[in-house]
């Protein structure tokens, strides 16, 4: 259980550049920062300057001040480098997701090296889990450049009602599993 740093153990100062640092830091990597929410931020590395504060050395001619807003950036990109080493082993593990028929989207997934996608592959890949193979092959003609509707049911060799009524379905699946924002094409 992490300790709760006391308002009233830290200078004024001290809580102002943390905040500002940390919002800072927060607007630039913003989408891999909102999990773990501002006052957390701030609460661990108001822990970390507590522990670190005592190395500051006056003869090096810098503040205070920037002392701590070095403890505190190099604490948020220590946090960063943490959430990219968990995407990076998820990355590697998508290669499982091949055998879906899914090229097109694995692919995106394994390029894109992003701190969004730490869970996106490991929840991909169950949703994929549940899929008919029907639904698996449609899904991977359905990401295909100039696939359309018709020519995928062609492909599958079933009536466009039938397709229609499993593309529903699919969307129902990933919307259950969370990827509604992903549904761009149905």
């Amino acid at each position: 259980m992490k300790r709760n740093p006391n308002k009233e153990n830290f200078e004024e100062w001290e809580l102002e550049t943390t905040r500002i640092v940390v919002r800072k830091k927060m607007m630039i990597c913003r989408p891999y920062l909102d999990r773990f929410g501002e006052d957390d931020l701030i609460q661990d590395c108001l822990l970390h300057w507590v522990k670190v504060r005592h190395k500051y050395k006056p003869e090096r001619n810098a503040s205070k001040k920037t002392f701590l807003s070095i403890v505190v950036s190099n604490k948020l990109n220590n946090i960063l480098e943490k959430v990219n080493s968990k995407s990076e082993e998820i990355n590697k593990a998508v290669v499982s997701l091949n055998k879906y028929e899914t090229s097109r989207l694995d692919e995106r997934i394994v390029n894109d090296k992003s701190y969004l996608l730490v869970g996106l592959a490991s929840d991909l890949s169950d949703a994929l889990s549940i899929l008919t193979p029907t639904q698996r092959k449609l899904c991977g003609l359905l990401s295909q450049p100039g696939m359309n509707k018709k020519k995928a049911a062609k492909k599958l060799g079933i009536h466009r009602s039938l397709l229609y009524r499993e593309m529903n379905r699919l969307k129902n699946i990933f919307e259950k599993e969370g990827f509604k924002e992903y549904l761009n094409f149905f």
